[in-house]
Order: C-alpha cells, then sequence, then structure tokens
C-alpha cells in the first residue's frame, strides 16, 4: 500500500507500518516466542530509521533492549539501552525508560553497582524534567528478583514493594 503513495501519506504511513511492527515485536515477546518477536522489532527498528523521527528509533531500541532482558541476555540488553539512552532527546521520558532497560541488564549480568548507578541516572533524567513519578514504576517487579535471588514470579515482600512502588511527590527531589 505504501507503495502507490508519496510525500506526507508515504511517510505517514511509514510511520504505522513501524508502529505495527513494534506492536508485533511486543506480541509475539509477550506470548514467549523471542524469535518472531525479534523478526517483527528488527523490522521497526530499521523502518524507525526510515522515518527519520528520532523519538521512534528510540524507542524501538529500548524495546529490543527489553526483549533482550527478557531473553535473559544482558550484555545485548545494555548494549541497546546504552544506544537508546544515548540518542534520547533530554526533554523525553525516553531517556529515562532507556536507563531503566540497561539497568535491567546490569541485574541480569550480576553487576549490581551499575545497575544501582544506572537506575540513579534515569531517577536524574526524570526529576531534572520535573517529572515526578517513581523509577520504580518504569522497572518490570521482575527486576527486583534478580537482586533478591528469588524466582520470577515469586511473592514480592510488601514492604519492598511499598518502598520501591511509592510514588515522588511534586516538588520531591528524593
Amino acid at each position: 500500500m505504501r507503495q502507490v503513495y508519496q510525500g506526507v501519506d508515504a511517510a505517514e504511513l511509514l510511520y504505522v507500518q513501524t508502529q505495527f511492527a513494534e506492536l508485533c515485536g511486543w506480541l509475539y515477546q509477550d506470548a514467549g516466542d523471542f524469535r518472531s518477536a525479534q523478526f517483527w522489532t528488527d523490522r521497526a527498528l530499521e523502518w524507525s530509521h526510515a522515518t527519520g523521527v528520532p523519538d521512534l528509533t528510540t524507542f524501538v531500541l529500548a524495546q529490543k533492549s527489553q526483549l533482550a532482558g527478557d531473553m535473559r541476555d544482558g550484555g545485548t540488553a545494555v548494549d541497546r539501552a546504552q544506544a537508546a539512552t544515548a540518542q534520547a532527546r533530554p526533554e523525553t521520558r525516553l531517556g529515562a525508560i532507556a536507563a531503566t532497560k540497561a539497568a535491567y541488564g546490569f541485574a541480569l549480568m550480576g553487576d549490581k553497582a551499575n545497575a544501582d548507578r544506572t537506575l540513579d541516572q534515569a531517577h536524574e533524567l526524570l526529576s531534572s524534567h520535573n517529572v515526578y513519578f517513581s523509577v520504580a514504576s518504569l522497572v518490570c517487579e521482575n527486576f527486583l528478583y534478580v537482586f533478591k535471588g528469588a524466582p520470577c514470579g515469586a511473592p514480592i515482600r510488601e514492604e519492598v514493594k511499598d518502598l520501591l512502588l511509592r510514588p515522588v511527590a511534586a516538588g520531591s527531589r528524593s
């Protein structure tokens, strides 16, 4: 369909095509079909470059990081997240989201120091732009299990959940 259109119409269709590919990747990822998820996410990354919309490319790189994390490939998760963080525009949340994905990758590699540093970076990115919500709200609960050594899906201690999921109050930097 995109081949019959030119100009703005073709560019808008490419953008939608890219979003659709990313959605397919996400759906396959959630279904546990990582090979198909990689295929669609790779298409989304390729097409995102062609759209000329840097935020879309940044978002897809962050999603590729999340996919790598789900596949327990910490190194690739960190690489993709760092690429997303490097190109994220400062006024967006994309850098903070990518930083949380990198922290998860570091945690998978057993590198608690870099995971903590990267989570602090995510918090700083959010708070420096007056975006007030907890960094923990960006992080999958499974991230906590990497540090605690509990299997994914195990019940999380309520006091830890309460502490980490507490929203950051407006004006607070803690």
